[in-house]
Order: C-alpha cells, then structure tokens, then sequence
C-alpha cells in the first residue's frame, strides 16, 4: 500500500497540496486505491481457495469487487454525505457548532463501522454470510446515535441556559 501510495503521488498524481490538483484527480486516486483493493481480494482469493490465475478470473474480481461490494453498499451512504454537504455548504455561516460537532460524530462512528465491517467480512465466517456484513452497523448505529444526543445536547442546553 505504501508503495502503491509512493508511485500514485511521486509518478502520477501531484499532492494534494499542489495548486494544480483537481477534483478528476482525485477520482483517479481514489479509482486506483479501488483497484488495489480489487487485486489484493483476487490475490486473497488464490490464496484461500486455491484457483489458478487467470486475466479472466483478475477481471471478473475487480468487476465484482466494484459491482457488489463497493458501490451499492458503500455508494449510497457517500452520496447521502455529498448531498447533505452540498445543502450545508450554502450556509455555512449559519451553521451552529453543534451541527459541527453532530457531522464529526456521525461521521467517525460511520468509518468505524465501516473499518470495523471489512474487518468482520475477512476474518469471521458466517452462516448466513450478510451477518458480518450488517452487525456492524445494526450494533453501532444505536451507539452513534446515543452520543451524538449526549453531546450535542447537552451543548445546546449548556449554551442556551
């Protein structure tokens, strides 16, 4: 990974910090992590079961690492993200701290479930198979919810007494 990082920022991609880095250059990056993810689930795959290595087979692996497991699981919680972004970003000014501190709760505890999903989806088999990839995020969302109204709340009254 860091290797692939080094090439991506060092060969290819300016940084982030480059006056002249753009948006569809950060769809690039962001594609080429996909990739790499798609090519270690293949490589995990020959591993673990033992199949021979193909062109067809490393295709077939990045278009369902794509199809099935990255953009409909993931893709509507980033487009629900976006969206609500957009909409914010009209009036920032007017935006309170505890909507702030709400985004930064909901939003560390949506990566933790979602680090915390691919963690399960690798390392614990499952019967049925969706358990591991649910549990997550049916254990979690209570909590997120939870803190988000201890916080947030409790600031409001705090700030508004």
């Amino acid at each position: 990974m860091l290797a692939f990082r080094w090439i991506e920022i060092n060969l290819i991609f300016l940084t982030e910090d480059d006056p002249a880095w753009t948006t569809g250059k950060e769809m690039l990056q962001n594609l080429g992590v996909l990739l790499l993810i798609s090519l270690g689930n293949f490589l995990y795959t020959i591993w673990i079961e033992g199949i021979n290595w193909s062109w067809s087979a490393l295709l077939m692996s990045i278009g369902v690492t794509f199809a099935v497991g990255i953009f409909p699981v993931f893709g509507s919680f980033l487009l629900s993200m976006v969206w609500v972004d957009i909409r914010a970003s009209r009036k920032l000014e007017t935006m309170t701290k505890q909507w702030f501190l709400s985004m930064h709760i909901s939003r560390m505890m949506g990566a933790f479930i979602v680090t915390f999903t691919a963690f399960l989806v690798l390392n614990w088999q499952s019967n049925p198979v969706f358990i591991a990839w649910l549990l997550p995020t049916v254990a979690f969302t209570p909590v997120t919810i939870y803190f988000q109204r201890k916080f947030v709340k409790r600031r409001e009254k705090v700030n508004g007494a």
